[in-house]
């Protein structure tokens, strides 16, 4: 009798064990985006940045590192532009014809000569850094005319 109680008790536990077993969610309830993807394209956003550089010249003329940080969704690119003697100023609101940053007009200038840097769109995710020197002359001389450089590009996926 022991034994027929002993077999009906494992019985049902394996029973109730199986039950449990069933009732146990093991499907996961992470919600799911059911929406299509969209690839929206969004222009990046640029800052200058700018920093005195540490130089060892015994000219005396002070260096600045001229510093752009470009960022696009999840991604951030820093590089350093520039090492210009003299300072640099960022002009709120001055935008060169074809630049498409959000920043104004930047200019850098020591002593007569200068450097202007623009943004420029060029394919569907690259941006050029460009620069542009110009210089200061007498009203009766007429100074030289400087073309845009690309001194830097940013790629973007």
């Amino acid at each position: 009798m022991k034994k027929i109680i002993s077999i009906v008790a494992i019985f049902v536990g394996f029973i109730l064990l199986t039950i449990a077993w069933l009732s146990v969610d093991t499907t996961s309830t992470v919600p799911v985006d059911q929406s299509p993807a969209t690839s929206v394209e969004v222009a990046p956003i640029f800052s200058w940045r700018f920093a005195e550089a540490d130089t060892s010249n015994l000219d005396g003329i002070p260096k600045t590192n001229v510093f752009l940080t470009a960022s696009n969704n999840n991604t951030e690119q820093v590089r350093l532009i520039d090492t210009v003697d003299g300072g640099c100023s960022e002009l709120e609101g001055e935008k060169y014809e074809g630049d498409i940053s959000n920043t104004g007009k930047v200019q850098c200038y020591y002593a007569g000569l200068g450097q202007q840097y623009q943004i420029t769109a060029q394919e569907k995710n690259i941006y050029r850094v460009e620069r542009k020197l110009f210089e200061e002359a007498l009203p009766d001389n007429s100074s030289l005319e400087y073309t845009w450089e690309v001194v830097e590009e940013f790629l973007f996926f």
